[in-house]
Protein backbone atom coordinates (compact mmCIF):
# COMPACT_ATOMS: atom_id res chain seq x y z
CA UNK A 1 0.00 0.00 0.00
CA UNK A 2 1.12 3.71 -0.70
CA UNK A 3 3.06 5.05 2.38
CA UNK A 4 4.02 8.81 2.50
CA UNK A 5 8.16 8.65 2.68
CA UNK A 6 7.88 11.62 5.03
CA UNK A 7 6.15 10.33 7.73
CA UNK A 8 5.55 7.06 6.93
CA UNK A 9 1.73 7.09 7.58
CA UNK A 10 -1.14 6.04 4.91
CA UNK A 11 -1.61 8.88 2.39
CA UNK A 12 -4.96 9.28 2.83
CA UNK A 13 -4.41 9.82 6.78
CA UNK A 14 -1.57 11.73 6.28
CA UNK A 15 -1.19 15.50 7.47
CA UNK A 16 0.89 16.95 5.12
CA UNK A 17 -0.96 15.33 2.16
CA UNK A 18 -4.39 16.00 3.30
CA UNK A 19 -3.58 19.67 3.42
CA UNK A 20 -1.73 19.39 -0.02
CA UNK A 21 -5.05 18.10 -1.25
CA UNK A 22 -7.20 20.32 0.35
CA UNK A 23 -5.24 22.95 -1.35
CA UNK A 24 -5.18 21.89 -4.52
CA UNK A 25 -9.30 21.09 -4.49
CA UNK A 26 -9.91 24.92 -3.27
CA UNK A 27 -7.27 25.83 -6.00
CA UNK A 28 -9.31 23.81 -8.56
CA UNK A 29 -12.93 24.97 -7.40
CA UNK A 30 -12.02 28.55 -7.10
CA UNK A 31 -10.02 29.09 -10.35
CA UNK A 32 -12.66 28.78 -12.59
CA UNK A 33 -14.91 31.28 -10.78
CA UNK A 34 -11.88 33.85 -10.90
CA UNK A 35 -11.66 33.40 -14.37
CA UNK A 36 -15.17 33.83 -14.93
CA UNK A 37 -15.29 36.98 -12.84
CA UNK A 38 -12.14 38.43 -14.44
CA UNK A 39 -13.44 37.70 -17.43
CA UNK A 40 -16.49 40.26 -16.81
CA UNK A 41 -13.78 42.96 -16.08
CA UNK A 42 -11.11 42.91 -19.24
CA UNK A 43 -10.77 46.25 -20.54
CA UNK A 44 -11.31 46.51 -24.29
CA UNK A 45 -13.88 43.60 -24.80
CA UNK A 46 -16.71 45.08 -26.14
CA UNK A 47 -20.62 45.25 -24.24
CA UNK A 48 -22.85 43.89 -26.76
CA UNK A 49 -26.67 44.85 -26.73
CA UNK A 50 -29.18 43.89 -29.97
CA UNK A 51 -31.69 46.85 -30.59
CA UNK A 52 -34.70 46.01 -32.24
CA UNK A 53 -36.47 48.29 -34.76
CA UNK A 54 -38.75 48.91 -31.95
CA UNK A 55 -36.07 50.62 -29.92
CA UNK A 56 -34.50 52.56 -32.31
CA UNK A 57 -38.42 53.20 -34.27
CA UNK A 58 -37.10 52.88 -37.84
CA UNK A 59 -36.74 50.07 -40.23
CA UNK A 60 -34.84 46.47 -39.24
CA UNK A 61 -32.72 46.99 -42.42
CA UNK A 62 -29.22 49.01 -41.66
CA UNK A 63 -27.01 49.02 -44.60
CA UNK A 64 -24.21 51.10 -43.46
CA UNK A 65 -22.65 52.84 -40.08
CA UNK A 66 -20.35 55.43 -39.59
CA UNK A 67 -18.78 57.26 -36.49
CA UNK A 68 -17.91 60.79 -36.01
CA UNK A 69 -14.79 62.26 -34.42
CA UNK A 70 -17.23 62.96 -31.32
CA UNK A 71 -18.07 59.26 -31.10
CA UNK A 72 -21.68 59.42 -32.66
CA UNK A 73 -22.82 56.23 -34.64
CA UNK A 74 -24.68 56.88 -37.96
CA UNK A 75 -26.31 54.45 -39.48
CA UNK A 76 -28.04 54.24 -43.27
CA UNK A 77 -31.54 52.81 -42.52
CA UNK A 78 -34.45 52.15 -44.88
CA UNK A 79 -36.15 55.41 -42.87
CA UNK A 80 -33.56 57.61 -43.18
CA UNK A 81 -30.32 57.99 -41.01
CA UNK A 82 -30.10 56.91 -37.33
CA UNK A 83 -28.13 58.75 -34.87
CA UNK A 84 -26.99 56.80 -32.04
CA UNK A 85 -25.07 58.88 -29.07
CA UNK A 86 -24.87 55.12 -27.14
CA UNK A 87 -27.75 55.84 -24.77
CA UNK A 88 -30.88 57.27 -27.11
CA UNK A 89 -31.84 57.14 -30.56
CA UNK A 90 -32.70 59.71 -33.25
CA UNK A 91 -33.91 59.37 -36.89
CA UNK A 92 -33.23 62.01 -39.60
CA UNK A 93 -35.00 61.97 -42.84
CA UNK A 94 -34.24 63.23 -46.16
CA UNK A 95 -36.11 64.26 -49.36
CA UNK A 96 -38.64 61.96 -50.53
CA UNK A 97 -38.03 59.79 -47.56
CA UNK A 98 -36.10 57.14 -49.75
CA UNK A 99 -33.59 54.39 -48.11
CA UNK A 100 -30.23 55.23 -47.54
CA UNK A 101 -27.65 53.15 -48.73
CA UNK A 102 -24.99 54.66 -47.44
CA UNK A 103 -23.83 56.95 -44.66
CA UNK A 104 -20.25 58.53 -44.21
CA UNK A 105 -19.31 60.72 -41.13
CA UNK A 106 -16.26 62.90 -42.22
CA UNK A 107 -13.71 64.87 -40.40
CA UNK A 108 -15.37 68.09 -41.31
CA UNK A 109 -17.81 67.30 -38.78
CA UNK A 110 -20.96 66.52 -41.77
CA UNK A 111 -22.06 63.06 -41.98
CA UNK A 112 -22.77 62.30 -45.62
CA UNK A 113 -25.65 60.10 -47.07
CA UNK A 114 -26.14 58.50 -50.42
CA UNK A 115 -29.93 57.31 -51.59
CA UNK A 116 -31.40 56.31 -54.94
CA UNK A 117 -31.47 59.66 -56.92
CA UNK A 118 -30.73 61.31 -53.80
CA UNK A 119 -27.56 62.44 -51.51
CA UNK A 120 -25.94 65.35 -49.58
CA UNK A 121 -24.81 66.06 -45.93
CA UNK A 122 -26.28 66.83 -42.67
CA UNK A 123 -24.47 69.43 -40.90
CA UNK A 124 -24.86 70.79 -37.06
CA UNK A 125 -25.95 73.79 -36.63
CA UNK A 126 -25.87 76.62 -33.64
CA UNK A 127 -28.44 74.09 -31.84
CA UNK A 128 -26.38 71.26 -32.16
CA UNK A 129 -29.66 69.47 -34.22
CA UNK A 130 -28.48 67.84 -38.19
CA UNK A 131 -29.57 70.09 -41.00
CA UNK A 132 -29.94 68.37 -44.06
CA UNK A 133 -28.36 70.30 -47.21
CA UNK A 134 -29.22 68.40 -50.68
CA UNK A 135 -26.77 68.01 -53.60
CA UNK A 136 -28.84 66.43 -56.09
CA UNK A 137 -29.93 69.94 -57.45
CA UNK A 138 -26.50 70.30 -57.80
CA UNK A 139 -26.58 68.35 -61.33
CA UNK A 140 -28.83 67.48 -64.14
CA UNK A 141 -27.69 63.97 -64.67
CA UNK A 142 -30.14 60.98 -63.10
CA UNK A 143 -28.59 60.18 -60.72
CA UNK A 144 -28.82 56.45 -59.91
CA UNK A 145 -28.17 54.82 -56.89
CA UNK A 146 -25.21 56.05 -54.69
CA UNK A 147 -23.24 52.43 -53.53
CA UNK A 148 -20.87 54.17 -51.42
CA UNK A 149 -18.81 57.11 -49.72
CA UNK A 150 -15.37 57.85 -49.78
CA UNK A 151 -13.35 60.71 -48.19
CA UNK A 152 -10.10 61.86 -50.23
CA UNK A 153 -7.91 64.41 -49.03
CA UNK A 154 -10.74 66.25 -48.02
CA UNK A 155 -12.94 65.73 -51.02
CA UNK A 156 -16.22 63.18 -51.03
CA UNK A 157 -16.53 60.94 -53.34
CA UNK A 158 -20.17 59.79 -53.93
CA UNK A 159 -19.72 56.15 -56.02
CA UNK A 160 -22.89 55.22 -58.22
CA UNK A 161 -22.31 52.38 -60.60
CA UNK A 162 -21.97 54.90 -63.54
CA UNK A 163 -19.17 57.27 -62.31
CA UNK A 164 -18.49 59.21 -59.19
CA UNK A 165 -19.62 62.88 -58.40
CA UNK A 166 -16.81 64.72 -56.38
CA UNK A 167 -18.00 67.55 -54.24
CA UNK A 168 -15.59 70.04 -51.66
CA UNK A 169 -17.68 72.31 -49.92
CA UNK A 170 -20.84 72.39 -52.01
CA UNK A 171 -19.35 72.70 -55.39
CA UNK A 172 -20.20 68.93 -56.97
CA UNK A 173 -18.66 67.81 -60.06
CA UNK A 174 -19.23 64.29 -61.72
CA UNK A 175 -16.25 61.44 -63.48
CA UNK A 176 -17.67 58.95 -65.48
CA UNK A 177 -16.12 55.81 -65.18
CA UNK A 178 -16.34 52.35 -67.02
CA UNK A 179 -16.34 49.74 -64.36
CA UNK A 180 -16.85 47.08 -67.31
CA UNK A 181 -13.26 46.55 -67.57
CA UNK A 182 -12.69 45.49 -64.20
CA UNK A 183 -16.16 42.80 -64.93
CA UNK A 184 -14.67 39.07 -65.74
CA UNK A 185 -16.30 36.99 -68.24
CA UNK A 186 -18.17 34.13 -66.78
Amino acid sequence: TPHCQRCGVFYLICPVIKKIISLLLLFLVLTPLQNFNFAQHIKGLPFLKNYSPREYKATPQNLAISQSKDGIFYFANGAGILEFNGKNWKLHKIPGNVAVNCVHASIDGNIYVGAYNEFGFFEKINTGELKYNSLKPKVKEDIGKIISIHDLNGEILFQTRKGFYKTRGRKVNYAEFDFSEFRTEA
